[in-house]
């Protein structure tokens, strides 16, 4: 009978883990990556760099937490009580869209612990040479030079498990805390791609907030007001004096004619500016954000992670204080792999009587591809 009860419940377990793979399967073969809800997050038939991944959502700060080493639940109750099988969950997915802010190039190179790209640049390009007006005896030579740099890769493991009694228990109370885990392993991913895309790890060079790789200005976004901040903070003058403030900046910058393509904002301020009336040098009222966004025909990109108190908090960014950031780049100024995106093994302990998730992935790090064709602002008066 226990054979009977044990073969029962590990084939109930294989269907519910191939079950949960068919939601996050990282089938490179089709092109398309969905997470435990359906959603896409990948998909190689769309445009480049159109890549999507899932956000850091809202977490459980209470005082009764479930211990992360059981798998029941324990509550006092009596004959008037009854338990609901609705399950109200935490663990919902908020989305941060990656398209624009970091394209992800998903199973490039995986296994590698090490990519070295290489970069090459042309001098001497002096105008006159090679102009003559006799005949040509000897060409010269163009020149060339080259480059190259690391990016670092790290493989990321976590698991859960449950034996065939626990599995069985568990039915009862209306709750599949194994598949729970399951969704929470794959959340885990999530805030793993989005903390090193925006932080980075101790090992590597830094994220988008962090890196020293490219220059950063903490003078012309310099302002608060009224409990606002940055862009929403300026009157109509300061706002019409930062639009052409932030183009020359860039411009020196990079010294070249290259003109920005994305301008990632907080997205506190976006909304704010997408509600602020503009009527500085026309007679036809627009948003803030439209104005904005006509200069030079730029997108503006919103982020939660570039406003102060998110990135203290959830990114520990500044130790801990945040600060309120934006970035003016090219579309191809920042690159991360991801060489094995989200993927499930699962174990059974055939003599434990226990059942085994492990999820792994193998990320990369944030790559500077063109550091002159960034620039991070800072807003160190905001609140």
């Amino acid at each position: 009978m226990l054979h009977k009860l044990e073969k029962q419940e590990q084939e109930n377990f294989v269907k519910k883990i191939q079950n949960f793979q068919n939601h996050n399967r990282s089938d490179i073969s089709n092109g398309i990556v969905s997470d435990v809800s359906g959603n896409e997050i990948f998909n190689s038939n769309k445009p480049k760099n159109r890549h999507y991944l899932n956000g850091i959502s809202q977490e459980i700060s209470n005082d009764d937490k479930m211990n992360a080493g059981e798998l029941g639940s324990v509550y006092p109750i009596d004959s008037l009580t009854q338990v609901s099988t609705e399950v109200i969950k935490e663990l919902h997915l908020t989305e941060e869209n990656l398209p624009d802010l970091c394209p992800i190039n998903i199973g490039r190179a995986p296994y590698f612990d090490t990519l070295k790209t290489r970069r090459t640049s042309a001098f001497n390009l002096d105008w006159k040479k090679g102009l003559s007006s006799a005949q040509v005896t000897q060409a010269p030579s163009v020149e060339i030079g080259e480059t190259s740099f690391d990016s670092k890769r790290s493989f990321w493991v976590v698991s859960g498990g449950e034996s065939v009694f626990e599995a069985k228990q568990t039915q009862i109370g209306g709750i599949d805390y194994m598949q729970e885990k399951m969704q929470a392993m794959k959340k885990q991913y999530d805030n793993l791609i989005e903390g090193l895309i925006f932080a980075g790890a101790e090992y590597g060079k830094g994220g988008m907030l962090t890196t020293s790789e490219f220059n950063v200005n903490t003078t012309l976004i310099n302002k608060t007001s009224g409990g606002r901040n940055g862009l929403a903070a300026m009157d109509d003058t300061e706002f019409e004096d930062f639009l052409t403030s932030y183009r020359e900046t860039f411009a020196n910058n990079s010294q070249t004619y290259q003109v920005p393509e994305i301008f990632e904002i907080p997205q506190d301020e976006y909304i704010q500016l997408s509600e602020m009336t503009y009527t500085h040098v026309t007679a036809y009222p627009m948003t803030r954000l439209k104005r904005l966004e006509l200069e030079n025909r730029i997108k503006v990109v919103p982020s939660k992670f570039l406003k102060k108190e998110i990135n203290g908090s959830l990114l520990d960014i500044n130790n801990g204080a945040g600060k309120q950031c934006y970035i003016l780049k090219t579309r191809d100024a920042f690159d991360f792999d991801l060489p094995i995106s989200f993927s499930i093994f699962n174990e059974i302990e055939t003599r434990a009587m226990k059942h085994v998730v492990h999820a792994y992935a193998q990320v990369g790090e944030l790559v500077v591809k063109r550091p002159e064709f960034v620039i991070r602002f800072e807003n160190p008066s905001a609140v």
